[in-house]
């Protein structure tokens, strides 16, 4: 008898426990994400349209160094949404170069696979829309009623776009009351 009133108590402590870890996420998801001064928040991401124009490498050193890196689609929807939002009638630059001998691939993890990309030539080649061992960044241009994507010259000075992740914001967490390892292994 007491063997049983032993294991209801750990069953009990056991669902305790996963409803407190349920709802402290819960409070994490319906925690409202932020983004600094300049930032557009979409999706759980913030992103910043640099409008003065520099080189690839310079756009990366500036991504960086506002805490971001170049813009890196993990979804087509993610993509749309977000190159559309570029500035009007010019390119920007987003996070995509080919290093060395390789095929161009996106700078940092993941990345959309680049046939879901807005390309000029659509379908095509990636030598059809500029890529050469001269053209090795990708950039993207908004005329405002139509958009593409294409290689260029890494060293043209164009616009940026910026992606970071959004950030809870300080003091947006509450505190557990209750230790839920304490509750499991006791």
């Amino acid at each position: 008898v007491i063997s049983l009133s032993i294991s209801r108590i750990m069953a009990l402590k056991s669902l305790l426990a996963l409803f407190l870890v349920g709802f402290a996420n819960s409070l994490l998801t319906n925690q409202e994400l932020a983004c600094d001064d300049g930032w557009l928040r979409l999706f759980s991401s913030c992103y910043y349209f640099e409008e003065n124009r520099m080189t690839f490498a310079k756009a990366e050193a500036n991504c960086l160094a506002k805490g971001g890196k170049l813009f890196v689609p993990e979804t087509a929807i993610e993509w749309k949404e977000v190159v559309k939002r570029a500035g009007v009638d010019y390119w920007s630059w987003v996070g995509m170069k080919r290093d060395g001998l390789y095929m161009p691939r996106w700078r940092g993890n993941g990345g959309v696979n680049v046939a879901e990309l807005d390309w000029l030539v659509n379908p095509g080649s990636l030598a059809a829309n500029g890529w050469t061992s001269a053209t090795q960044c990708l950039a993207h241009y908004n005329s405002g009623f139509s958009q593409y994507s294409f290689f260029y010259y890494c060293e043209m000075a164009y616009n940026s776009i910026c992606k970071k992740r959004a950030a809870i914001p300080s003091g947006g967490i509450p505190e557990l009351l209750i230790d839920t390892d304490d509750l499991l292994t006791k």
